[in-house]
């Protein structure tokens, strides 16, 4: 009896220590960001719509000019950069005064993309639970916002091309020829980047989940009852602390 009575308590012991490892764990996983709240899929293709859009800026193809005087028969989106662009003779006639500022808008949409794809991305891969950063992702706030860059981009670089065009009307190599201004890779690069930033927001708003952050009520029982079993009642021992009974004999 007196052995019962010894693995009796050390049970006991340990049924308390595992209980209260229970609760330690259960309190910890609480702290612990929800792995549903990330979204693996739209942070690859967030990553896939950041290195497009530096691509993009990189890339010295955006317009391709087709007949009059201009020496350069590409251009991109950085060689507006240049200090008095304007003034270069490898630059004459190429476009008019008015698109430098229109390609320095350019490149100012293009920064802010890239820095609210960036943000999209860290969103979605971290998942945070604070209430602003998770509205901000749930509702795709920065993928959208990378979307209205990308078309004023896009919109931006028409209004280019038509200055490009101008200037090269008013400077033909023969008064019969024919030009005109084509997109190239750096144009349909930021198309890509649009179109892959509304799949990403389409991954965050049409995702289920749930209607309350607090646990369920089921989830509370089951929780409250399980404090409960953690707590010596005064006055009643524990259950595992009882003896077992009597072997039977007949």
């Amino acid at each position: 009896m007196p052995s019962s009575g010894r693995s009796s308590g050390s049970s006991s012991r340990r049924s308390r220590s595992n209980h209260t490892h229970h609760h330690r764990h259960r309190r910890r996983h609480r702290l612990r960001p929800k792995q549903t709240e990330r979204n693996l899929v739209a942070s690859i293709l967030g990553m896939v719509v950041i290195a497009v859009l530096i691509s993009a800026l990189a890339d010295r193809k955006w317009f391709k000019l087709h007949g009059g005087k201009c020496k350069q028969e590409y251009l991109g989106a950085y060689q507006f950069l240049t200090p008095n662009i304007e003034d270069m003779t490898s630059y004459q006639h190429c476009f008019t005064s008015k698109a430098i500022p229109i390609m320095r808008a350019v490149i100012g949409f293009l920064f802010l993309g890239i820095m609210s794809s960036l943000i999209a991305f860290f969103l979605d891969t971290l998942g945070p639970m604070q209430t602003s950063l998770k509205l901000c992702r749930r509702f795709a706030i920065s993928s959208i916002l990378t979307v209205l860059f990308c078309v004023a981009i896009n919109g931006l670089c028409y209004w280019v091309s038509t200055c490009i065009e101008e200037e090269l009307k008013a400077y033909k190599l023969v008064s019969t020829s024919k030009v005109f201004v084509t997109f190239e890779m750096g144009y349909y690069l930021i198309v890509v980047s649009g179109a892959l930033s509304v799949v990403i927001a389409a991954t965050n708003l049409l995702r289920r989940y749930p209607l309350y952050d607090e646990p369920q009520r089921r989830e509370r029982l089951v929780e409250d009852w399980d404090e409960l079993l953690e707590q010596e009642l005064p006055g009643f021992p524990p259950s595992t602390a009882l003896t077992a009974p009597p072997a039977y004999t007949p």
